[in-house]
């Protein structure tokens, strides 16, 4: 990836296989920072399923270990998980489609909220990059729904230039 001199890296979720407590996750998210340390780039991360496996308390740690995200602009309970972060005329904005209590798969509605006004204040910016873990189905078995669901709607109402998601691997 240093050989195109990024400014950022994405990583829409499952940083790690996950494991069923907080510490283990959490040492597991050292590694990762540990590997990803010789990037030129800000990475920038987002949490997917098997980064919550250990329940209570796992945004928190995620917040601790991803030191450098954004906690300023977030959706209450979600700072440093949910955020954005610009570079020149492009914004990049996180947001998590995975909770470690209660998963739905599905961003929270506080996360819809602060989306759509992080959005409609995004129209000086030439991109906007939304990226998250779950993807967007062309059915309504996805927990972000399908094309017709809120969540495609609101990027696609706000002219977002491009999604980025992970799970499918």
């Amino acid at each position: 990836m240093n050989t195109h001199h990024p400014d950022v890296g994405l990583f829409p979720g499952d940083l790690v296989n996950g494991a069923s407590t907080v510490p283990a996750t959490r040492a597991l998210w050292e590694d990762f920072v540990s590997v990803v340390s010789g990037f030129e780039g800000v990475p920038l991360p987002v949490p997917g399923n098997h980064d919550v496996y250990g329940g209570a308390g796992t945004f928190e740690a995620f917040r601790e270990t991803f030191d450098w995200l954004p906690t300023d602009d977030c959706p209450e309970g979600e700072e440093g998980v949910s955020y954005y972060y610009d570079v020149g005329n492009v914004r990049f904005i996180g947001i998590t489609s995975d909770q470690p209590l209660s998963n739905p798969y599905a961003v929270s509605a506080e996360g819809m909220v602060w989306l759509d006004r992080v959005l409609s204040e995004s129209d000086s910016f030439d991109h906007v990059f939304v990226f998250t873990h779950h993807p967007v189905s062309f059915s309504d078995e996805s927990g972000l729904g399908d094309t017709s669901g809120d969540f495609w709607q609101t990027l696609v109402a706000h002219d977002v230039t491009g999604l980025f998601v992970g799970h499918w691997h």
